[in-house]
């Protein structure tokens, strides 16, 4: 799971390196997923219907091996 609820606080993890993320739970839950996109996570569901998180370094990471497959 990447994401865990606790009394006071919200944490989103990424899958791809376990950066996390937290917000209060004060804050509007879809506003917290704005903020993450806005920092640029990518949020998608995975192909078992699970949600799949990814920080912006990860998001890069993944592009990047992406763009040197495509040179190849």
């Amino acid at each position: 799971m990447s994401l865990d609820e606790y009394e006071d606080r919200w944490v989103w993890y990424c899958n791809g390196c376990d950066l996390k993320a937290e917000f209060s739970r004060d804050d509007d839950f879809y506003a917290c997923v704005h903020e993450l996109k806005a920092r640029g996570w990518r949020i998608t569901r995975g192909q078992a219907g699970d949600w799949v998180h990814r920080c912006a370094r990860c998001c890069r990471r993944e592009q990047g091996n992406v763009s040197a497959l495509r040179k190849a």
